[in-house]
């Protein structure tokens, strides 16, 4: 029997060389591990129509913590750490 494949969820941070890093904390990858998944980062794309073919390639998703989600119709509070959009758009989709 095959393992349950599971998508985690990945930061998306810029460096100060304005390259794009995608990161996911290795305790979601160990938890999936341990509880007996193959564990897969799925980078956000900026092409949301590929959002369906990644649900597809998983029998599961885990969405990571991280950064705050940004609403636009309100101002983030000082101490708010604001997610990168791409990943905004790609989680919420």
């Amino acid at each position: 029997m095959s393992r349950p494949r599971i998508g985690l969820s990945a930061c998306l941070r810029e460096t100060e060389c304005s390259e794009r890093i995608v990161t996911c904390n290795e305790f979601y990858y160990q938890a999936v591990r341990q509880a007996g998944g193959e564990a897969v980062v799925i980078a956000p794309e900026t092409d949301l129509a590929l959002v369906a073919e990644a649900r597809e390639r998983f029998d599961g998703l885990v969405f990571i913590g991280g950064p705050d989600l940004a609403d636009p119709g309100v101002p983030p509070h000082p101490a708010s750490e604001i997610m990168h959009p791409q990943r905004q758009a790609w989680d919420l989709a």
